[in-house]
């Protein structure tokens, strides 16, 4: 840990990160170099967003209970409560 970064936990959402967003790319591809339908491509662009969204979530929600946890002194069960609670409220 340095500074308080975790290195582990950047390394690993950035992986996460570069994963999703093949699947924008391979959908921009195809859009400019395939005659696929307008369908196709959104299918595929959409599941990208989709994941990134999905693997910053992630991230926010795990940090959050894990300050819950050590912070407030919550059970692991009350924390991801808290943390699913907010995310519900805030969709």
């Amino acid at each position: 840990m340095m500074d308080g970064i975790d290195i582990s936990r950047v390394v690993s959402a950035s992986a996460m990160a570069v994963i999703a967003m093949t699947s924008l790319v391979f959908g921009a591809l195809v859009g400019f170099y395939t005659r696929s339908s307008q369908k196709v491509g959104a299918m595929i662009m959409a599941f990208g967003t989709g994941a990134l969204i999905q693997a910053l979530a992630l991230q926010l929600a795990f940090e959050g209970a894990e300050r819950l946890m050590h912070k407030a002194h919550l059970s692991g069960i009350q924390s991801w409560l808290w943390v699913a609670g907010g995310f519900i409220v805030g969709g």
